[in-house]
């Protein structure tokens, strides 16, 4: 798998070996209850879908397949099925301790697996001859963990399938999985579960989180904007690194946008590929706007992270593109007044990328009554006016829709 790796990516395919043990991920309902399933294959994804098999038909690859995922994607609940609820993934490390294929085999993998749900150690297996094609297997793995879209959720049961007591087990059949020890476990249980589409009757581990005291330690590195929303929770953009440089802070901080309580506790947030983002606006919908200004683009993203509308994927009416947008204000028409700093200028855009009104000459700096030089905010005023800041001519205007300057400070 490894020369295969280097061959793809030699012709400038981005790839990663994903062995077998990794087709299974968590799958999370609103309630909080969920259960791992497999997503590695069309097969599985028919399987889940309109069977409701919750093994998905994990073990339809071939031992020693290898699958390949682009680098940046991440897992394929990611990038392919659960996107409506992604509450949680996982990046595989996967090691696997083995366990001879006897009751007293059984006994002791089960009791390996609650101690490590407990402790956060994998004891180590049972020695198991090569020639035993036979025997019960735990797969372990990482886990990653996102809080930032659990939301006010307090106690989750995971829940994911175990060793079969009644057969043995193959290394392409019924694979237990755990995680890196997560310190909020509260208990873990076994219980038996009906699964029709594979007619019988299923064991499952099952692992009790108390959230209730779990609180993300975020540390702001350059906030660039805050709102304070009706419900009186706070809405903050924090720049993060600097693109290209340092900064006093700790290296390598990443941009992020979060929203906290009147505690200070953190009770949503998003920090997915954003690059110095300096705006968020959320909308009545529930939505939130960004200025992901390191990458030239203004996005707009669901309660959970999802990319409903990206700027990227539109073309402006006049072919030009974003230029380090320093701010965006959506407008009840669902349009979107944006501040392109570096275009020296603020348009008004309608979805389809419709410049539908603009103030400054694009990429043409100036000081005069048409032009604006580095602005770095604009706002749309009730009474249809709107008001900016001109950064580097050092002054606030405010400018009628025909484009008149009817104020401005000093």
């Amino acid at each position: 798998s490894r020369l295969a790796t280097a061959l793809l990516r030699a012709v400038g395919i981005p790839a990663r070996p994903v062995s077998p043990y990794n087709a299974q991920f968590w799958v999370q309902s609103p309630s909080g209850e969920g259960t791992w399933v497999a997503m590695g294959t069309s097969g599985g994804r028919s399987a889940y879908r309109e069977r409701g098999n919750t093994q998905a038909e994990y073990g339809t690859l071939s031992p020693g397949a290898v699958r390949y995922f682009p680098v940046d994607e991440g897992p394929v609940i990611h990038s392919d099925w659960y996107t409506e609820n992604k509450c949680m993934w996982r990046e595989a490390h996967p090691w696997s301790e083995h366990y001879e294929g006897t009751p007293a085999g059984y006994q002791q993998a089960v009791a390996d697996l609650e101690k490590f749900a407990q402790t956060g150690e994998a004891p180590q297996g049972q020695l198991v001859p090569p020639s035993s094609e036979l025997h019960y297997e735990i797969a372990y793995s990482d886990f990653t963990l996102h809080l930032s879209n659990i939301g006010d959720q307090q106690v989750l049961v995971a829940r994911f399938p175990i060793i079969m007591a009644s057969s043995y087990v193959t290394p392409t059949g019924d694979v237990a999985y755990w995680t890196n020890h997560p310190e909020w476990v509260t208990r873990t249980w076994i219980e038996k579960k009906t699964n029709p589409p594979v007619e019988g009757e299923e064991r499952w581990f099952c692992i009790e989180f108390d959230l209730s005291e779990l609180q993300p330690t975020l540390t702001l590195l350059l906030p660039h904007d805050v709102d304070r929303l009706p419900n009186g929770h706070t809405l903050i953009t924090d720049g993060g690194q600097r693109p290209g440089g340092a900064t006093s802070a700790q290296p390598g901080s990443g941009s992020k946008i979060i929203e906290v309580d009147t505690d200070g506790n953190v009770v949503w947030a998003f920090d997915q590929g954003l690059n110095w983002a300096h705006n968020a606006d959320r909308l009545p919908n529930g939505n939130t706007i960004i200025s992901d200004t390191g990458h030239d683009r203004v996005i707009e993203i669901d309660s959970v992270g999802t990319i409903i509308w990206n700027s990227d994927d539109v073309t402006l009416s006049d072919g030009s593109a974003l230029n380090y947008p320093n701010d965006a204000n959506w407008l009840p028409d669902d349009h979107l007044l944006i501040t392109d700093r570096d275009n020296h200028r603020v348009i008004e855009i309608a979805r389809d990328g419709t410049i539908v009104w603009q103030f400054g000459e694009t990429g043409v700096p100036g000081s005069d009554d048409s032009h604006l030089n580095s602005p770095h905010n604009a706002d749309r005023l009730p009474n249809g006016n709107t008001i900016i800041a001109d950064s580097n001519n050092n002054r606030i205007i405010e400018v009628a829709p025909d484009g008149i300057i009817v104020w401005q400070y000093p």
